[in-house]
């Protein structure tokens, strides 16, 4: 039996053992419960075994007495692992009762069959379980109270540990924030409710010039403000402060020198846990140099905008003091051309007429550059038809091609879209520039413009690709070929002439309506150009009816009209009477604003061409005059300005003056013919 009870334990030992050394996941956890029980189980069989063999094998009252004894020492062992574990332990105590249940019948009926019963046997044995009893639940009620104090205490100690940590955290973060407002470039200053000074920093010192024992007690604003600081500002403080909010400003505020600073002030009150202000903390940042900066970029800008407006009224200048002398030349040149000359005198001609359109075509580069420069080109979106661009544009330049003796194509796909929106005028203009300066540098061959169009997702990729057979460009040269008054070569203009701003406003142009200008060239074989532009088609065909000439009768009808002309220079009346002396019948002239409008008043012509920059009055204050007479009147004449500026505001200023139409200096004699027969047969 010993044996049997040394085997029980070996094996609960054993079981507890090896759970002891293994790492359990808490989902084996339950498994592992169940079988330290079973083998709990086992022990306590082994044991009831041993006791029921002992009370049995000898019949003697010490043996009994033993074997209970031994019983009670188990049932105490088992119960004093109850709060451990209560399987194990119930698995036990259950065999130990169920032996003593046992024993106890047995002595009884044993007793009874002898007829000598013994009570005090039963006694022994009710008396020891009872004791058994107390011990253990004394045992365990000691346990759970002294695991109740060591969790307490454990408790205690944790709870003292997170205060002991959030207190080195606190001081940790107080400490940081000392440091940061001690070091801070920012002056930071604590105030009272009343806002009294309360500590402030050393960049406080360094940047007002005040120590910290000047200003301990003394108020913010009684040390800070002076005349010059904003009464706004101050009173958007105390607003903000009254209602418990953060506010940042801007504010002048005086240094101990008197010297005045600018502060970018962050203002922030602290509440009480009763609602009340408890304490103010601002913090200043010295942006005087920023104000000033602030300042010097105001007044770069005005005089920037100056300087633009000077650009644009010297440019006006320009164009009005330049076209008005050209004008001259090139009108009467004109006008010489169409008289009976001889011998050399038509080249003479020829020369006066081309050298003034070079002149001219210098000025519209200059002031289409300025227009780009200043942002004042409007990119207008209308229906056009690609095919009749290119070709007025190359029928344009075509004599110029012939005169050189190099031939030029326009070649179209089969089947290619026609109609688009866009800027005609620009790609019009683009155009030209390209294939003028490819008949320039084309001394023998061909000059080839070649159109592709694709469709894309965002419309249609129209190319435009010029090429010639010229001197082409030095791949040195390509990268610079679209600077502003740049050529390819230093002896270019010496021999071809122009100013080298072609090609930058042809790109400018490009870009500007979405598109770019690629170039390809080699030395001595020829350049291609090629415009990229992408447009939405157009089907809308009735838009695109080219207008119809004027009838030759609207001309000779001047006969019977009334015209009045308004220009300041002698020449230019003298240029203009000899254009339309043939044509018309009752031709007056006026030298300044004033006395066009008595003119106007006097004669009551029918139509005005009127000049817009006249002493006195000029024409666009003129034509006011002249409408608002005629609303009184009850008339209406024709009035065509006449402008040496060329910009689009300076056409849009003289349409709202009242104006019905515009040309521009110099005016060729069949340019102010058809103007005019086109507005009288408006009429």
């Amino acid at each position: 039996m010993a044996v049997l009870v040394v085997c029980g334990e070996v094996l609960d030992c054993f079981c507890l053992y090896r759970l002891t050394k293994v790492d359990l996941d808490p989902k084996d956890l339950p498994r592992a419960l169940k079988l330290s029980t079973v083998t709990a189980f086992i022990q306590g069989c082994t044991l009831g075994l041993c006791v029921l063999f002992t009370w049995f094998s000898v019949v003697d009252g010490s043996t009994h007495y033993f074997a209970m004894i031994f019983l009670t020492g188990a049932s105490i062992n088992a119960g004093l692992v109850w709060e451990y574990h209560k399987r194990a332990s119930k698995a036990r105590l259950s065999v130990y009762v169920c032996v003593v249940i046992w024993l106890s019948f047995s002595d009884f009926f044993a007793a009874s069959g002898n007829g000598n019963p013994n009570p005090f046997d039963t006694l022994a044995t009710a008396m020891l379980a009872y004791m058994t009893f107390l011990y253990i639940s004394y045992a365990n009620s000691t346990f759970k109270r002294r695991l109740a104090n060591s969790r307490n205490i454990f408790e205690q100690k944790r709870k003292l540990a997170e205060m002991h940590a959030t207190l080195i955290s606190k001081e940790l973060h107080s400490r940081n924030l000392a440091l940061v407002a001690q070091s801070a470039n920012d002056s930071v200053i604590i105030s009272g409710p009343d806002r009294g000074i309360e500590w402030v920093n050393p960049a406080f010192t360094r940047i007002t010039g005040y120590d910290r024992e000047e200003v301990l007690g003394r108020k913010v604003a009684d040390l800070l403000n002076g005349p010059e600081t904003d009464p706004k500002t101050l009173k958007a403080i105390a607003d903000a402060l009254g209602q418990h909010k953060s506010i940042r400003v801007e504010i002048q505020s005086h240094t101990k020198s008197g010297e005045i600073v600018w502060v970018d002030a962050n203002i922030t009150p602290i509440i009480s846990e009763n609602g009340t202000l408890a304490k103010v903390i601002s913090v200043e940042r010295d942006i005087t140099q920023a104000k000033e900066r602030e300042k010097e970029l105001a007044l770069a800008k005005v005089a920037a905008e100056e300087g633009a407006r000077t650009k644009a009224n010297f440019l006006a200048t320009m164009s009005h003091e330049i076209r008005t002398p050209l004008n001259g030349i090139i009108g009467m040149a004109d006008l010489l051309k169409q008289t009976k000359l001889e011998g050399d005198q038509g080249k003479y001609t020829d020369t006066i007429l081309s050298s003034g359109e070079a002149l001219l075509r210098i000025i519209n580069d200059i002031l289409d550059l300025s227009k780009l420069d200043a942002g004042g080109i409007k990119i207008l979106m209308e229906p056009f038809s690609l095919s009749r661009c290119l070709t007025e544009s190359v029928n344009l330049l075509a004599p110029l091609a012939e005169e050189k003796g190099i031939g030029i194509n326009l070649e179209f796909l089969p089947d290619t879209p026609d109609f688009f929106v866009g800027d005609v005028g620009h790609i019009r203009q683009i155009v030209i520039n390209l294939v003028g300066n490819a008949i320039k540098f084309t001394p023998q061959g061909e000059v080839a413009i070649c159109v592709n169009i694709q469709s894309v997702c965002a419309g249609n990729l129209i190319e435009i690709a010029v090429k010639d057979t010229g001197i082409g460009i030095a791949p040195e040269a390509l990268s610079r070929i679209f600077d502003e008054f740049s050529q390819a070569e230093e002896d270019t203009t010496r021999n071809y002439g122009g100013t080298g701003l072609g090609l930058t406003i042809s790109r400018r142009f490009a870009l500007e309506m979405g598109g770019d200008i690629h170039v390809q060239s080699t030395i001595g074989v020829g350049s291609c150009f090629t415009l990229s532009l992408t447009l939405s088609a157009h089907s809308g065909v009735e838009n695109l009816r080219p207008l119809e000439a004027a009838p030759l009768s609207n001309v000779l009808d001047l006969r019977d009209k009334r015209i009045l002309v308004a220009e300041d220079n002698g020449t230019n009346r003298l240029l203009i009477r000899k254009m339309l002396e043939r044509h018309a019948g009752d031709l007056q002239f006026a030298q300044d604003g004033i006395d066009a409008v008595e003119q106007y008043k006097k004669h009551k012509p029918e139509l005005v061409l009127m000049d817009v920059s006249m002493p006195k009055q000029n024409g666009l204050q003129a034509t006011r005059c002249i409408r608002k007479f005629e609303e009184e009147d009850g008339s209406r004449a024709i009035i065509i300005a006449l402008t040496a500026n060329a910009f689009n505001s300076d056409r849009e200023e003289c349409l709202n003056s009242g104006m019905d139409g515009f040309l521009t200096k110099p005016v060729k004699m069949k340019e102010l013919l058809d103007c005019v027969s086109f507005h009288i047969a408006q009429r």
